[in-house]
């Protein structure tokens, strides 16, 4: 089976496997989520996301809770969470001095999107102008 830490950069569907209220080693409430990767290459892999409860990231750590597919108000009881495919935005980043792949983001499946293509017209003048 593929390790964890060769995962390249990139996008990857993923299912939560568990979930379970903890806390930091400050005591900071946080959920941790243990997700297997559904793509074929690495398939069965395990990545592991922490979402704290912060003025600033108590939202986005519910909205990935919703998105794996909890549904409940109580955060003891994780039921649901490993319900729906999400996808992995993951991306290396340093960290003692080795670069290992980290999830930067958890969002809903298939709502990475590219964005509409430029107008012909518009393009043209684009690419003229990055000429100069």
């Amino acid at each position: 089976m593929a390790n964890w830490k060769d995962v390249p950069d990139g996008v990857y569907r993923a299912r939560a496997k568990e979930g379970v209220l903890t806390q930091t080693k400050a005591e900071q409430p946080m959920v941790v989520v243990t997700f297997e990767l559904q793509d074929e290459e690495w398939k069965g892999v395990a990545m592991t996301w922490r979402g704290l409860f912060t003025e600033k990231t108590t939202d986005r750590t519910f909205e990935v809770l919703r998105f794996c597919g909890w549904r409940g108000d109580d955060l003891r009881d994780l039921s649901g969470v490993t319900d729906n495919e999400v996808d992995l935005d993951i991306k290396r980043e340093k960290y003692k001095e080795e670069w290992p792949p980290k999830i930067q983001w958890v969002n809903k499946r298939g709502a990475a999107k590219i964005g509409a293509p430029m107008a012909a017209d518009k393009a043209a003048a684009f690419a003229a102008a990055m000429k100069r």
